[in-house]
């Protein structure tokens, strides 16, 4: 069961680490063409100017720039410093089958993603309803035993009870016939 909690835990903040990660893209739409550029990005057509400068991208082609590193007034050997980095890169346009298989692939993506929450969440529920099963045969133990406990506990009263009946009747035998079994002493003399 640790395991699982381990697991879970370790899938709801992979996503989560706030570092920029090219890998991740979305399909996005500049002056009508389709470009598959990284998430938290900015991004702008180029140009031949760009270009000629030394940017290794083609004309026509998008520039993104991770959205925490961009910076407007940056040169062209900065750029390219984030592009070695990985924080800055080209992608060229897509065709429109392009753009339906990576939207296929998100769909397929999100079902298998949802799928495997749904099993997560069915695993961690199912070992909540096993650690309810056994809290509860603990809970029943406790409260058999508690019972037994308050029955000794009765047998004990009941016993002293009893001892102490017993001794009131020796006490009053002795008290009405000065002795055991009939007055005097033990031994005839």
């Amino acid at each position: 069961m640790r395991y699982i909690f381990l697991f879970a835990f370790i899938l709801m903040f992979a996503g989560c680490s706030g570092r920029f990660n090219p890998s991740v893209r979305t399909v996005v739409y500049d002056q009508g063409e389709a470009y598959y550029v990284p998430v938290n990005s900015r991004y702008s057509k180029m140009n031949a100017n760009f270009i000629n400068q030394g940017l290794p991208c083609r004309i026509n082609d998008t520039l993104w720039i991770a959205a925490d590193k961009y910076n407007e007034n940056d040169s062209i050997s900065q750029i390219m410093l984030k592009m070695f980095q990985g924080y800055a890169g080209c992608s060229s346009t897509l065709t429109y089958a392009q753009v339906q298989q990576i939207l296929y692939y998100k769909e397929v993506q999100r079902i298998k993603e949802q799928i495997a929450t749904q099993t997560m969440l069915n695993s961690i529920s199912s070992s909540l309803q096993s650690t309810s099963n056994n809290f509860n045969q603990m809970s029943q133990t406790l409260s058999q035993t508690t019972n037994s406990l308050s029955n000794y506990n009765q047998m004990q009263q009941l016993n002293s009870t009893i001892r102490d009946g017993f001794n009131q009747i020796n006490q009053s035998i002795i008290n009405s016939n000065g002795g055991y079994f009939g007055g005097g002493s033990w031994f005839r003399r």
